[in-house]
């Protein structure tokens, strides 16, 4: 028998007028489909359709990855047969220089001494002794170099160059290679959980793949690249992050419909342990943004600017109306610590401290601490007397506190204006290609002649066009901004209605005892104000007939003789 879907915003609208609490057969119902993951919430409150069959992707990420690395090592089969001399000299300009620590690492006469060789690298800088754990990213080079050392140790020479790497650089090679297709493997797993379906997995591949030919996605034929061992991550990051926030959507409507219904019932116990494997399930998802983000910010020295882009693109999601935050503090907490563990393996560098991410981290979280929703919504409401137009003015106030966010970074980068920033090339470099700067010999460097870092051309674009990308790309963000414009309409309506809700939801401090929230008692007074002003004329006609009657009585009594 088909299971009836019931629409969360009848469930939350009907709790919120108070007009009959949710019948314990529609809570059980709705309970089930969510703990199964059959929900369709095609009339969600908070959160878009999700119908994610996680076996599913499982499987069809797992063969994508796998098919990636047997095309990788197709299309390098030729590299791997070379000879040790010519593999070492393939690498060219900054992929050579990263190589030579994995090099330093393995030639050493012990693991020790390959330690050392980096700790107190001689040649990078001659004829200055510098860190180059501090100085590079130069961590999975260590990693790995102490890994083959093992592998060496535990197999012995013969059986490695027979069953494993018969070179060095072969096995350097191939980490990177297992690394892209782990990768490729998460970024189509993130395409089936924004899309709901393992189909999107499918279909993510096939444009990357036949993008691929070209090499428009990632440069792999140059393997010792930082972007090469970080990307990965970036994936991982970013999926963890959109899950993150699909359980927080998942916990908020739970949470909306145990506080509806009327818990009275056996089903009461079941929803608070759904509750509780929700948060359960969201600690590990944080535990995973703290590991790749981490991962990210040690072996790419660009990552400090996608995680400072990352957090802008979180915060203006709130800011433009979305309960999260909460959830967002978390995230910003976990992206702090992993910047400072960063800060702690690379030995304090002055590149990572000066950088844009530690002062957009604190000036996020000094704005979300000292003006939070909750607070925002009860200084509206205490103002005006009543919920009426808090909606209104939510995002304008939403709008200064990015504002202020926005201030408080840009007071602190001048405060540092004094110092020498590492970080100068790159905007040096942005300058230089929006025709602000004139180039630079680090611009120059960078651009390589003109051949890296170029606008989108009318060349690319027809190189990509056959595989109809931007058809589909369009269509879906028509889509989804029409989600999101109902969403954000809805949640309007229900910051108007109650501001105390909202910002239940938004702190997910929802009471599941049922008790008035901010603007729920004004609602309530205004639907029975209005009931009466309904009731009002036949009341009236009545109170008139009782007059007209208490008269006709009088005179017959006044003609009596």
């Amino acid at each position: 028998m088909a299971k009836v879907r019931v629409d969360a915003r009848e469930h939350l609208a009907r709790a919120f007028a108070s007009a009959s609490p949710v019948s314990n057969a529609e809570f059980e119902q709705t309970a089930d489909l969510e703990e199964n993951g059959e929900n369709d919430e095609s009339g969600a409150a908070i959160g878009f359709p999700r119908k994610c069959n996680a076996t599913a992707t499982w499987i069809v990420s797992t063969l994508i990855g796998l098919f990636f690395l047997f095309v990788l090592h197709r299309r390098h089969r030729l590299t791997f047969e070379w000879p040790y001399e010519k593999q070492q000299i393939s690498a060219y300009s900054e992929g050579s220089f990263y190589y030579s620590f994995f090099n330093d690492v393995v030639a050493a006469p012990t693991w020790q001494a390959g330690v050392h060789a980096i700790l107190r690298d001689e040649r990078s800088e001659h004829p200055d002794v510098v860190n180059a754990l501090r100085r590079f990213n130069v961590y999975q080079e260590l990693l790995v170099g102490l890994l083959y050392r093992g592998v060496r140790h535990l197999l012995g020479d013969v059986w490695l160059a027979e069953y494993v790497a018969r070179t060095p650089f072969n096995f350097y090679t191939a980490c990177v290679f297992l690394l892209q297709a782990l990768g490729v493997a998460v970024l189509a797993a993130l395409a089936a959980v924004a899309g709901g379906s393992a189909f999107c997995a499918l279909a993510c591949f096939g444009f990357f793949f036949a993008n691929y030919y070209h090499r428009l996605i990632i440069r792999v034929q140059a393997v010792p690249l930082r972007e090469n061992w970080a990307l990965p991550f970036l994936w991982i990051n970013i999926t963890a992050i959109a899950l993150l926030l699909q359980t927080h959507a998942r916990l908020q409507r739970a949470t909306l419909r145990l506080w509806a219904a009327d818990k009275d019932s056996a089903s009461s116990l079941r929803a608070h342990r759904f509750l509780e494997a929700l948060r359960q399930t969201e600690k590990k998802l944080l535990a995973v943004v703290f590991l790749s983000t981490l991962c990210l910010l040690v072996s790419w020295q660009f990552g400090v600017f996608v995680i400072t882009t990352q957090v802008a693109a979180l915060f203006a999601v709130l800011l433009v109306g979305f309960p999260c935050e909460r959830v967002l503090r978390r995230i910003l907490l976990v992206l702090s610590a992993a910047f400072v563990s960063t800060l702690l393996l690379h030995f304090f560098p002055r590149y990572l401290l000066l950088s844009f991410l530690p002062h957009t981290l604190l000036a996020v979280l000094a704005v979300l601490h000292v003006w939070p929703v909750s607070r925002l919504l009860m200084r509206q409401t205490a103002e005006q007397g009543e919920a009426r137009g808090v909606a209104l003015r939510l995002f304008p106030r939403n709008v200064l506190r990015g504002f202020l966010a926005v201030s408080i970074c840009f007071l602190v980068r001048l405060s540092l204006r004094s110092f020498e920033k590492d970080d100068s090339h790159v905007f040096q470099l942005l300058l230089h290609k929006l025709g602000l700067a004139t180039s630079s010999f680090d611009t120059s460097i960078y651009l390589m002649g003109g051949t890296e870092f170029d606008f989108f051309s009318l060349y690319f674009f027809n190189l990509i066009a056959p595989s109809r990308l931007f058809l589909f790309a369009s269509v879906s963000l028509l889509l989804f901004l029409l989600l999101s414009t109902d969403q954000l309409l809805f949640l309007n309506r229900l910051c108007r209605l109650s501001p105390g809700l909202y910002a239940a939801l938004s702190e997910e401090s929802l009471s599941l005892k049922r008790e008035p929230l901010l603007g729920q008692e004004e609602h309530r007074a205004k639907a029975e104000k209005a009931r009466r002003k309904d009731a009002a004329p036949s009341t009236q006609h009545c109170a008139a007939d009782t007059r007209v009657s208490s008269a006709d009585d009088s005179k017959l009594r006044q003609r009596k003789p």
